[in-house]
């Protein structure tokens, strides 16, 4: 393992000693993961062992509340899907959690039905678990709050806003269904674990894994209760699945009827709030990526997909 740029050697130093992990490193035993609101690094122990530490990035640690993500990230952990968590400084931002054994972040190419059915029924595990998560997702909240906050996005994006905003009147709401969402499920956020693996992890976040084999979802900073077409759509927009393999998730998830035009509806709602979010981060200095090009690539994918469903 190649550690990449340079490392905050004594903030991760800090955050092992505080969860009394200290004098453990073995040699060259950092390297950091993808993150686009915090750093993350993967530690490796001398014996074999390892843990993910998260610190948060100065310019986003106000957007997040620790706090609530520590309790949901705790109630994901108790029902088996979520990261074993041990220490957390919901101050601070710092989490440290057991690193996955033999497992890799999901990739959208290489998706194949069962992968996808599994990843639908830990959807189906988490929203009909009976956890009862802080926080709650209004999307169409949160779009008129962020819009508020960008006042110079230009008339292209508050015309879109707008039409996101007029799918609340329609098979887009928050009713009576809410569940225990996780609300970021970007497939970097999704582990696939295969104990025949021997590749370990290169390139994945946080998390841990707690059973034999399957699909487990890490980073719950954005969890809330929510509709639970949120997280369907979200993971099926940022997996580009097409008609075939999102019907493969939806099988696995067991919705029932009328899931998929729930979907499908809230689909461009995802594509709004996350293009916004994606400004807000760009205003906010955060250089993970190229936050402008995010955005635009979700307003262009909201505009054809309101298109498609007025068509």
């Amino acid at each position: 393992m190649k550690p990449i740029g340079a490392l905050p050697l004594d903030e991760i130093s800090r955050a092992l000693a505080a969860a009394g992990l200290a004098g453990r490193l073995g040699a060259d035993a950092i390297a950091p993961l993808s993150g686009l609101t915090n750093r993350v690094f993967r530690v490796d122990f001398s014996g074999g062992e390892g843990v993910v530490v998260r610190l948060p990035r100065p310019e986003t640690a106000t957007l997040i509340d620790r706090r609530r993500e520590l309790h949901n990230a705790m109630e994901a952990e108790r029902i088996g899907i979520g990261a074993e968590i041990l220490y957390a400084d919901p101050a601070g931002g710092v989490m440290i959690t057991k690193l996955v054994p033999h497992a890799r972040a999901l990739v959208p190419a290489a998706l194949d039905r069962d992968s996808l059915e599994q990843v639908g029924a830990s959807f189906a595990r988490l929203h009909r678990s009976g956890a009862a998560f802080q926080g709650l997702l209004d999307p169409f909240a949160l779009i008129s709050d962020a819009v508020g906050r960008l006042p110079d996005i230009g008339s292209a994006w508050h015309d879109l806003t707008a039409d996101a905003m007029a799918l609340r009147d329609g098979d887009v709401t928050l009713g009576e269904d809410l569940a225990p969402c996780h609300c970021d499920p970007v497939p970097d956020n999704i582990l696939e674990s295969r104990p025949d693996s021997h590749e370990g992890i290169e390139n994945t976040p946080f998390g841990t894994f707690s059973g034999a084999s399957g699909i487990f979802l890490i980073d719950w900073e954005y969890s809330a209760m929510a509709d639970p077409a949120w997280d369907l759509a979200y993971f099926a927009l940022e997996a580009e699945l097409f008609e075939k393999s999102l019907l493969r998730l939806l099988e696995g998830y067991g919705g029932g009827a009328g899931i998929g035009k729930r979907v499908a509806r809230m689909k461009p709602v995802c594509d709004c709030l996350s293009g916004l979010w994606a400004l807000e981060q760009a205003r906010a200095g955060n250089a993970a990526t190229d936050f402008g090009v995010y955005a635009a690539r979700r307003f262009d994918r909201a505009k054809q997909a309101l298109t498609d469903l007025n068509g």
